[in-house]
């Protein structure tokens, strides 16, 4: 079963929508959280219908890690067992024209050597 954790606060999503939060790293990305057994996602999605996280760890499956929208236009979950070192991308569906696609972390601390585009 998915456990969701909030990364963000109120004062983060505000900073956000102002344009001057300076610690977005810190709160947006993918973030290991050891005592829990896995990793929280947090992605600025502001168009989109669904997002979730794809990667080995989910056989690459859609449906199996979806995130919930919080304020602001982010969304956040939180995926057991994933530890260092996983790859991984964001599928996002947007309200849109129905566009899909897998997106890579933009504030991913590793990514894929070309012509490979997962964040890990």
């Amino acid at each position: 079963m998915q456990t969701f954790f909030h990364s963000l606060n109120e004062n983060d999503i505000y900073l956000f929508q102002e344009g001057t939060h300076v610690k977005l790293a810190d709160v947006l990305g993918a973030h290991i959280i050891p005592e829990q057994g896995g990793t929280q996602f947090s992605v600025w999605a502001p168009n989109a219908r669904s997002v979730s996280v794809v990667g080995p760890f989910n056989g690459w499956h859609r449906d199996a890690t979806p995130l919930s929208r919080s304020g602001g236009g982010i969304w956040q979950g939180f995926a057991p067992g994933v530890a260092s070192g996983s790859h991984y991308k964001y599928w996002v569906e947007s309200n849109l024209n129905d566009y899909r696609a897998a997106k890579a972390d933009p504030l991913g601390f590793f990514h894929d050597t070309p012509p490979e585009t997962a964040s890990i």
